[in-house]
Formats: C-alpha cells, sequence, structure tokens
C-alpha cells in the first residue's frame, strides 16, 4: 500500500513538473515572439490568435497543475477518524487532570 502511495506522489509531482515546464517554455517563446515582432506595424493582427491560444494554454498547464498537486497532496481524514482522535484527545485531558 505504501509503495503505491509512493508512486501516485512520484507521478503527482511529474505531473506537476512537466506542466509547469512547458508552462515557462511557453511563456519564453511567447515573450521571444513579442519582442521579435514588437515593430512590425501588421503583427497587431496576430493578436486575436495570439490572446485566445495563451488563454487555452493558460487554463489547460493550470488544469494539469492543478491534477498533479491533487494527486501529491495528502488525503483528508474521514470523519470516524478524527472523531476517535478528537475522543482519545479528551480522554488524554480527563486522565490527566486525575
Amino acid at each position: 500500500m505504501s509503495n503505491k502511495k509512493d508512486n501516485s506522489k512520484y507521478i503527482g509531482f511529474l505531473i506537476m513538473g512537466i506542466s509547469l515546464t512547458i508552462g515557462a517554455a511557453y511563456t519564453y517563446s511567447l515573450l521571444k515572439w513579442i519582442s521579435v515582432h514588437l515593430g512590425d506595424p501588421e503583427a497587431w493582427t496576430w493578436w486575436v490568435i495570439v490572446v485566445p491560444i495563451v488563454i487555452i494554454v493558460g487554463f489547460v498547464l493550470f488544469f494539469a497543475t492543478w491534477i498533479g498537486w491533487v494527486i501529491v497532496k495528502p488525503k483528508p481524514k474521514n470523519i470516524d477518524e478524527f472523531i476517535k482522535e478528537q475522543e482519545a484527545k479528551i480522554r488524554e485531558k480527563l486522565s490527566s487532570r486525575e
């Protein structure tokens, strides 16, 4: 069971790393494109294409990174485990007072 949990965390970190790397490369290439075509008088026509593509790519990369984060973070305790822990803490406090 522990090995499966370790593998899923590895996969989560891998998904996050890949999506963040792709995002950094995409941002670099976009900034490079802007710097090359900044003086071009007809470059503004490409913004009709660039802006929606940037939004779509940003959303996909954010979603992929979020999926990796969800895989990595620990699962929350279920209500039964939480109640048992709280009861044990209360019993400890009561027994220490006596």
